[in-house]
């Protein structure tokens, strides 16, 4: 292990040590020989550097010259001790390499290796130091590791000194056109800060940066320059918006513009085969089906982290697989889709069937089924004739499902990606499930690179899109995002036809609106299925197969629960908002919780449930309304 040592003296120390023939040098190097073979060694007279090879520890190493330096000086202030793990450039740069995309961090860091002796050389240090960046990255893209290894790189190549370290701080969104609080908030966070670099978030100043209380900001920080380098954050924008940021920026400062493209599905996904690798683990064909819904349920919920939610996938996945493999007493290191398949537990044992017997299985919707089997026909029809020399234009495939929640969109559009990758029309099958406002961004200029990246992510898949008309509808707000994120996404539709199926999902009056005020859009979604509600016996019969899944029931269970949907008011059935399976699923929670709440109290224990279970569930104030 390589340490880096190093003592600096006070000048009224030397001058002291100068009369009593103290040679504090070669004390210090006396003693550390004591501890592994000195490699490198520099001496002037304020500081003695040292880089040591050694198996010790660095306190035992920092206790001894201590101890050393208390017999040299008794006054504590006059040497100072800075030990810290030495890491070669080479390392450093080697893990840059390693990052997955970051082409101009990547730039700018062979650059900073290429002048950075010649900085040393010509005393240019504070010229340096008054160059800043501006980071367009998105949450969860890296930021934090991007900006260790900045000054990691900066520490080993002797522009940034010991002590030197990274501070993140982000300014709120001011709350009137007046309000400076978080500015000063900012400045004091700054002045409590480290040396180095200070990372400041200005996303939600995006477009205040030419106002003057933002230029105030600037012009107090850029007093500060010989202490610190200043990067600014924003999300990954178009390139017009960031150039517009980075000159508002440029009015007091240098500052360089740094772009992190978001990382694809793809990244992630190679990623996860490395690490799993790492474990002596090999992932089969058939599993990337579930690492994708994996990776797109994770991005749902609005709290994706990037590489470090992959790596709780990867961990998740590994466990499973191990697990099993006891279970079924078997060992094996390749990773296929049904050994996972549980870390997705609404979709386990469907990876194990094809598309079309699932929708075979589906309860009703005997004309959703129909429709759906024509437009599949079409697709086939046309790889057909491109197998046997006849050239036809692709025909457009996408859709839109219409109909009230809970009517099976969902499900329908999750087995027409599984049929379309099965006849070999689509390169991967996937389902990616978003609402129409995820598509849009917080700032100005966020907007289409995140549905683009969207898209890129649903290529060879389908992209289902729910409550798309409220990209129509807008937020009321002065910049209406939805309006970019539909051209942006018309584009893609257009562009990428062949091997993208877009579904728009939701009431049918409300979709038909968007449509209407976007007839660029109608033109391009050809297919249209139409979801009815389930009949009232559709639905008793739904609930029942849930039950018989899992539990074991009576006569007088099913009777009453006959007699519940049964008697379902047209009022509620009629209701644009009735909510179909998703009440019938809700229900069936409600009742085995029930069941298990009440037998805990029992010493017969059975997975049974009863119609004193039924009754408890429709009585909750949730199901009053289908009684009345």
């Amino acid at each position: 292990m390589l340490i880096r040592i190093e003592v600096s003296f006070r000048k009224k120390f030397l001058e002291r040590a100068k009369k009593e023939g103290i040679l504090p040098h070669a004390e210090i190097k006396e003693k550390l020989d004591e501890f592994g073979e000195i490699q490198k060694l520099e001496i002037d007279q304020k500081c003695c550097k040292i880089l040591l090879e050694t198996e010790e520890k660095g306190k035992e190493i920092l206790q001894t010259l201590e101890e050393s330096i208390a017999e040299m000086s008794p006054q504590k202030d006059e040497i100072h001790i800075s030990i810290a793990k030495y890491e070669p450039l080479s390392e450093i740069q080697q893990e840059i390499e390693s990052l997955s995309g970051a082409a101009e961090f990547k730039e700018l860091t062979k650059e900073l290796v290429g002048i950075a002796d010649r900085i040393k050389k010509m005393k240019l240090m504070k010229i340096y130091f008054a160059q800043n960046y501006l980071f367009a990255v998105n949450d969860g893209c890296g930021l934090s590791t991007y900006l260790k290894l900045l000054w990691r790189l900066l520490e080993a190549l002797g522009l940034f000194e010991k002590g030197m370290g990274v501070t993140e701080l982000k300014i709120e969104a001011p709350t009137s056109i007046l309000d400076t609080a978080p500015l000063s908030a900012c400045v004091n966070a700054i002045k409590n800060s480290k040396k180095g670099i200070v990372s400041i978030d200005i996303s939600d100043w995006i477009t205040h940066v030419t106002e003057l209380r933002f230029k105030r900001l600037l012009r107090q920080i850029n007093q500060w320059q010989d202490d610190y380098i200043f990067v600014f954050r924003v999300p990954f924008l178009e390139r017009n918006i960031l150039e517009r940021v980075r000159k508002g920026l440029m009015d007091l400062m240098v500052v360089r513009q740094v772009s992190i493209v978001p990382f694809s599905q793809e990244d992630y996904k190679r990623y996860l085969d490395e690490q799993v690798c790492l474990y002596g683990f090999e992932m089969a064909d058939d599993t990337w089906t579930v690492i994708d819904e994996k990776i797109n349920e994770e991005k749902k919920d609005g709290y994706f982290y990037g590489f470090n939610t992959i790596q709780k996938i990867v961990n998740e996945v590994i466990y499973t697989k191990a697990k099993n493999c006891f279970l079924r007493g078997k060992d094996s290191k390749l990773i296929h889709a049904t050994d996972i398949a549980e870390i997705l537990p609404e979709q386990a044992g469907q990876f194990e069937k094809k598309g079309e017997e699932m929708l075979d299985e589906l309860e009703g919707l005997e004309e959703v089924k129909k429709k759906v089997r024509e437009i599949i026909a079409l697709a086939e029809n046309w790889k057909y004739c491109k197998e046997h020399g006849k050239e036809l234009e692709y025909p457009c495939m996408h859709m839109k499902f219409l109909g009230n929640p809970g009517t099976g969109k969902t499900s329908i559009a999750r087995i027409v990606g599984k049929i379309f990758y099965e006849k070999g029309i689509l390169k991967k099958g996937s389902f990616i499930e978003i609402s129409g406002r995820e598509l849009c961004g917080r700032y100005v200029g966020e907007t289409a690179p995140k549905t683009m990246a969207v898209c890129r992510d649903a290529y060879g898949s389908v992209l289902f899109i729910d409550e798309a008309y409220a990209l129509y509808q807008g937020d009321g707000e002065k910049n209406d995002y939805g309006k970019e994120a539909l051209l942006t996404l018309m584009t893609e539709m257009e562009n990428h036809r062949d091997n993208l199926i877009v579904i728009f999902a939701g009431y049918s009056e409300e979709i038909e609106n968007m449509l209407e005020a976007n007839p660029g859009l109608r033109d391009r979604i050809p297919h249209t299925v139409h979801f009815p509600n389930y009949s009232r016996e559709e639905l008793f019969s739904i609930f029942m197969k849930m039950v018989q899944k899992d539990f074991e029931y009576g006569k007088r269970f099913e009777a009453k629960a006959k007699a519940f949907f049964g008697k379902i008011p047209d009022k509620v059935y009629r209701d644009k908002k009735f909510g179909n399976v998703r009440m019938v699923r809700n229900l069936y929670e409600r009742v085995w919780n029930n069941a298990l709440t009440r037998q805990q109290f029992s010493t017969k224990k059975e997975w049974k449930v009863s119609e004193k279970d039924f009754e408890a569930a429709i009585n909750d104030e949730e199901f009053q309304k289908y009684q009345e």
